[in-house]
């Protein structure tokens, strides 16, 4: 199953449009990434090791991954931090951060 993105342009909005992943952009089109960062009452953070199939291979990394079409951001962390660690959290157990460019 391939995995599609919404496109958006630079003031995060949707086009429209959609593209499959591997599919390149052009310029002024953008899709959306999410990174989780886990913080325990110790104040230590988890990261994982990315799959050696993967770019970086082998290194260590904060949670994250791309969002799909129709999902919104909170909603793609939570999947994301479920498919790479196993971690079941709710899209209240955290709070949204800011955005960078």
């Amino acid at each position: 199953m391939c995995e599609l993105w919404d496109v958006y342009d630079e003031n995060r909005e949707k086009t429209c449009r959609i593209v499959e992943r591997g599919t390149c952009l052009t310029k002024g089109d953008y899709h959306l990434v999410v990174i989780g960062w886990i913080k325990n009452s110790k104040n230590q953070y988890l990261i994982s090791q990315r799959s050696e199939n993967k770019i970086g291979g082998n290194l260590w990394d904060a949670i994250g991954g791309c969002v799909s079409t129709g999902e919104s951001s909170e909603d793609a962390i939570v999947r994301e931090i479920f498919e790479e660690v196993g971690l079941k959290f709710n899209k209240r157990d955290g709070r949204l951060g800011e955005s960078f460019s």
